[in-house]
């Protein structure tokens, strides 16, 4: 497979050539913290505490988790490929380009506009959630403005240098692990009672009921699972622009994937 793969890079079919002059001019400036970072920060987002909300308001506890185990499964297996085929051709285009090059230069085009548009719809969707958490706590900025105010940080993040954005998603990404640790700690803190003093324990298993909505919740939360796991295919996307995608590549995949199953999982038990 890998050999087979070095030859396609040497090699590339009609269609895929531009990807590689291009990838000729990339700084590979990224390390693996960078990449494992980048990929975790682009899943973990205001989207994951909305989602998870509205996941367990439509299948229940026990509805989310198969739902959302379920969907893990799938996304391990994805990422195993991507993660193969990644650091055997680490160019910038990842699957775009690699629908070029082992199928048709027309999936090719279909995919990259499809992954344009799953993206377009995702931030839109994190702009909206992050809005809805910060109107929470204060209303005097408009919503409309956190939504302009958020789209501009991220158009400015977007235009720096490949080193200095991987730093910056590298300690946001950080903030934000820690901050999902201490939302677990203080669950828990709450569940036990040590913190508002009410024991709370399997309440909500018991009322309304561990699967909220039968099979139509656990079907639903499949649509949201789905969405909320998308971003874990950053790392072979940031291949094209790591220092070295053959060590670098397998680790981020190895450690995204499971960082995600337990970020999501432990969302929705706690």
């Amino acid at each position: 497979m890998i050999e087979l793969c070095e030859n396609q890079h040497d090699n590339p079919p009609n269609g895929s050539n531009n990807n590689k002059i291009s990838d000729d001019k990339l700084k590979r400036e990224l390390k693996s913290r960078h990449i494992t970072m980048i990929a975790i920060g682009g899943i973990i987002g205001p989207g994951l505490l909305v989602g998870s909300g509205t996941a367990l308001a439509y299948a229940g506890p026990a509805g989310a988790l198969i739902a959302f185990a379920a969907t893990g499964i799938i996304v391990f297996f994805v990422m195993q490929s991507v993660g193969e085929i990644s650091t055997a051709i680490p160019v910038s285009g990842a699957f775009t380009d690699f629908a070029g090059r082992f199928c048709d230069p027309a999936l090719s085009f279909a995919v990259g506009w499809i992954y344009w548009y799953m993206w377009i719809s995702i931030l839109a969707n994190e702009y909206n959630a992050i809005s809805i958490v910060i109107m929470y706590w204060t209303q005097v900025i408009p919503q409309w403005a956190w939504i302009i105010f958020w789209w501009f940080t991220f158009l400015i993040l977007s235009l720096v240098g490949v080193l200095v954005y991987g730093e910056i998603e590298f300690w946001l990404s950080l903030i934000k692990i820690v901050a999902i640790l201490g939302y677990f700690i203080l669950a828990i803190l709450i569940d036990i009672g040590v913190v508002g003093g009410t024991y709370i324990g399997t309440r909500y298993w018991q009322n309304p009921g561990s699967f909220a909505d039968g099979i139509n919740g656990v079907a639903k939360v499949f649509v949201i699972a789905g969405t909320l796991y998308g971003g874990v295919e950053m790392v072979g996307v940031t291949a094209g622009e790591c220092q070295n995608p053959r060590t670098a590549v397998p680790r981020a995949i190895k450690q995204v994937f499971w960082r995600i199953v337990i970020f999501y999982l432990g969302m929705i038990l706690f």
